[in-house]
């Protein structure tokens, strides 16, 4: 067996076993933040470790405030360069054909992997 025979196997090992942990630490921590929101703990300790639960911070903006802010402001040429599209939420609406419309598509070639068993 050659040497990227090799490396694919131990690939899907990885692979397979990351996934494994990954599910079985997302319990874990779906359980401990449980916990902690219940009794409003920042710190959760163990007999070896500790877990530190903290917030996580979001911001969102109403795009016609932003609007209007930056027009205020003289800047309304910028808002286009500081505004998204949802593709998703724009493919729902308008489906694939209007989506090719205002939209452009694309792939990178051998850019993505993973591991199967045979």
């Amino acid at each position: 067996m050659g040497k990227i025979a090799e490396l694919v196997d131990k690939g899907y090992e990885l692979d397979s076993t990351i996934k494994k942990l990954k599910k079985e630490l997302d319990e874990i921590k779906k359980l401990v933040k449980s916990h902690a929101k219940k009794y409003k703990q920042r710190e959760v300790v163990g007999s070896k470790s500790m877990a530190v639960v903290s917030d996580t911070g979001y911001t969102t903006a109403d795009p016609q405030l932003l609007y209007d802010h930056l027009d205020e402001q003289g800047r309304e040429h910028e808002f286009w360069s500081l505004v998204n599209v949802k593709i998703t939420d724009a493919k729902k609406l308008l489906g694939e054909t209007g989506m090719s419309v205002i939209g452009e598509s694309g792939s990178i070639p051998f850019n993505k992997i993973s591991f199967k068993k045979q």
